[in-house]
């Protein structure tokens, strides 16, 4: 059985708890057990992921079981589909029937080791072959700076963050970064004109944070890629892909601005492929 850990590094209990931080509080109605694994929390008649959609992976029978008791708690349900060999999960096909609509979800997933080698090098270079034309060069320019493992880095990344865009995240959740990135698996690569973050486990990583002053965040992100082959995880997904303004995206009520899609572009030229996932709601 494909395990949530294969398919995202998000949903972890940090990530979870930096979750409550920034939206919650949430009523957690997770499970976790042998046949199956769900996470979800409850706040104002709604269940969702603790801010993220919920999700869900494991035995059939496990899993109409816990969506039934999910829904006779609250029939509001916000939930992501990894739309596994290519079919609906069960919890789909029941919040279908119950009136949930379904819409699709992009997000760009670089395939960090497809040799059967495994060697970092051979990986790096059909990386790099892969890269938009443009960003060739810029990768190689520039001496991206790998910050140690020490809190002083990360609220080095908040000053900064705020002064250029303005005080968006509360204290505890830039502390759970600290202890993200203190505790946990992560990439964090920036001076004093930008920062990129990346959260991963043992199999896929996620492009958790960003920001830069006008300064080649290319080199930077590149520097992340050859540091996630270096420890040998498989996947890393940059993020949401939109193509068009006024496009729902998958954060609930947030239309696509020009913005949103210039950010999604960027992250492309990076190469890999954009897998459709499945959003349902009420």
């Amino acid at each position: 059985m494909v395990s949530l850990d294969h398919l995202t590094a998000l949903y972890s209990p940090l990530d979870q708890e930096y979750n409550q931080a920034m939206s919650g509080p949430y009523e957690d109605l997770s499970y976790h057990g042998d046949d199956c694994k769900i996470i979800a929390g409850l706040k104002d008649g709604r269940i969702s992921g603790f801010y993220r959609p919920v999700v869900a992976l494991g035995d059939d029978k496990g899993l109409k079981l816990h969506i039934e008791r999910l829904f006779d708690i609250c029939p509001n349900i916000y939930y992501l589909d990894f739309l596994i060999d290519g079919r609906l999960s069960v919890i789909s096909q029941f919040l279908l029937r119950h009136g949930h609509i379904a819409r699709p979800y992009y997000t760009q997933i670089i395939e960090l080791f497809k040799t059967k080698r495994r060697t970092g090098f051979a990986e790096e270079k059909r990386l790099y072959t892969g890269l938009r034309k443009s960003y060739k060069q810029l990768v190689k320019q520039g001496n991206p700076y790998h910050c140690p493992v020490e809190e002083g880095y990360m609220w080095k990344m908040k000053r900064f963050h705020e002064k250029m865009r303005g005080i968006r995240r509360s204290e505890k959740s830039w502390k759970i970064m600290a202890d993200m990135h203190r505790t946990s698996d992560t990439i964090l690569i920036g001076d004093e004109n930008v920062y990129v973050f990346v959260v991963h486990n043992q199999y896929s990583a996620y492009y958790f944070s960003g920001v830069s002053d006008n300064v080649n965040m290319h080199a930077y992100i590149w520097k992340a890629i050859k540091a996630l082959i270096g420890r040998g995880v498989n996947i890393f997904e940059m993020g949401e892909q939109v193509f068009d303004v006024g496009a729902p995206m998958m954060e609930r009520g947030k239309l696509a601005t020009k913005k949103d899609v210039d950010i999604s572009h960027f992250k492309n030229g990076f190469g890999g492929r954009t897998v459709t996932r499945l959003i349902l709601e009420k």
